[in-house]
């Protein structure tokens, strides 16, 4: 088995310099491949060096590591050839709170300042995983990383407490429309706006997906890609291609909106 390979991605230098000197004490074999000092830079050294491990801080300037570890399934090649994805442990000071949320989607996590003994439970669990890994693994950490950003999201406080959204309005040009949720069949986030696509044509919101999803029936609609949520009443059928890569048909509109490898599994059985 060759040497485990890993990516450090911490906005404090000398946070990054006590872990790696930890891991070398923990976990002589490892080799720390790249460091990274914010979210873009990690998404790109992982990419980039495609390690077996990700130690991951979650506040870090461009993005947090959540948002690195959900853009880096996105992108990693579906190819049978292709090494598996990376572990991610998760480097926070967050309270007990945040850390169940960790916990319950079976991810590891390593609390600041970093313990010795902490870490090498860590380091202990890393070996297992990497010495047992299976051909269904993506699938699970793929399963496992869903119900990470879905626990996230379920601790945004929603705005609406008599249910589900039953209308929204919405702009085209000057004109403001009130489109029953219902005739939704997608929600497209670009820059400010979210484009709001329906059978007879498209409009915008203001409202960012991070805080609409919460008030949407989750029978109703479900996140395929961090840009894009979908009625799942619409959804006709879905396709891969040879490189894995996933796109819906859906009835009322010509646009195939792809779906990103985490929420792949939600359409296995098409």
């Amino acid at each position: 088995m060759t040497a485990p390979t890993a990516v450090i991605a911490d906005d404090e230098p000398l946070l990054v310099a006590a872990l790696q000197h930890n891991l070398e004490d923990a976990w002589p074999e490892l080799q720390v491949v790249a460091t990274a000092q914010n979210g873009p830079e990690a998404i790109d050294c992982i990419s980039t060096h495609k390690p077996d491990i990700a130690f991951l801080d979650i506040q870090m300037p461009g993005a947090t590591g959540i948002d690195v570890a959900h853009a880096v399934m996105e992108d990693w090649p579906s190819l049978q050839t292709s090494p598996p994805l990376p572990l991610c442990v998760f480097v926070t000071a967050f309270d007990d709170y945040a850390i169940a949320a960790f916990e319950a989607a079976a991810f590891d996590y390593v609390l600041k300042p970093v313990k010795p003994a902490r870490l090498a439970t860590t380091v202990a669990r890393l070996r297992g995983q990497l010495e047992n890994r299976v051909s269904s693994q993506e699938d699970d950490l793929s399963a496992q990383l869903r119900q990470l950003i879905n626990s996230e999201l379920q601790r945004q406080p929603s705005p609406q407490s008599a249910g589900p959204l039953r209308t929204i309005n919405t702009s085209t040009g000057t004109h403001v429309k009130v489109i029953p949720v219902q005739d939704i069949i997608l929600f497209v986030s670009s820059d400010k706006y979210v484009t709001v696509i329906t059978e007879s044509g498209e409009s915008l919101i203001r409202e960012p997906l991070k805080k609409l999803l919460p008030q949407l029936d989750p029978a109703q609609f479900a996140q395929i890609h961090r840009s894009t949520l979908v009625n799942l009443s619409r959804v006709k059928s879905a396709h891969r291609d040879d490189k894995g890569r996933m796109t819906l048909t859906l009835d009322g509109t010509a646009v195939q909106p792809a779906v990103s490898r985490v929420y792949q599994s939600l359409f296995q059985a098409m």
